[in-house]
């Protein structure tokens, strides 16, 4: 499996893909509802930005209302734009890219002395479209790493002091049997 791989939300909106499934290839795959989610941390707390899509998949990943674990996910995606996927099989991956050319050859041939420069993005069919760089995240600060610091310290902190305890209050009652035996 390739790492990642974008696929826009109007590909989803009009089911304009393949109808193979997404993890694993088979084909004859049934739309089936799907939601990506993603974590966004901002002011200092953390939300989940959910998009919900039809996606294909066979009966075996979930396809048609039978339940099953479907591992394919959202490394991000842009609320307007589309969503840069993982866990999307090969096979699903070269028939989308397959069937964006077919798109982009009746394109060229509906518009033949039209240049793609001078559309839209969203007028394009996807194949001519350029992919969209993937958003930086932010990365935590160092305050989250002092914070998780701190735990390890007081967790390391606390275990010793369990263990003094532990030791002095063995050690005394050893003493005292050893120091009861003499007399």
């Amino acid at each position: 499996m390739k790492k990642r791989f974008f696929i826009w939300w109007d590909e989803f909106d009009r089911q304009d893909m393949p109808s193979q499934c997404m993890r694993c290839g088979k084909k004859k795959a049934i739309w089936t509802k799907y939601k990506f989610e993603r974590s966004v941390y901002k002011g200092g707390r953390n939300y989940r930005r959910i998009r919900k899509v039809e996606i294909p998949l066979c009966s075996d990943h979930g396809g048609g209302g039978s339940f099953a674990l479907v591992f394919i996910s959202a490394s991000d995606f842009d609320d307007e734009i589309g969503v840069w996927t993982l866990n999307v099989c090969e096979e699903f991956q070269d028939a989308l890219e397959k069937h964006r050319k077919a798109e982009v050859k009746e394109w060229k041939e509906e518009n033949e002395d039209a240049d793609p420069d001078d559309f839209d993005d969203s007028k394009l069919p996807p194949g001519l479209r350029t992919e969209p760089p993937m958003p930086e995240r932010p990365k935590p600060g160092m305050g989250m790493y002092l914070f998780l610091g701190g735990i390890a310290t007081a967790g390391l902190l606390i275990g010793l002091t369990v263990c003094c305890v532990f030791f002095g209050i063995f050690g005394t009652a050893i003493g005292l049997n050893v120091g009861l035996k003499k007399k």
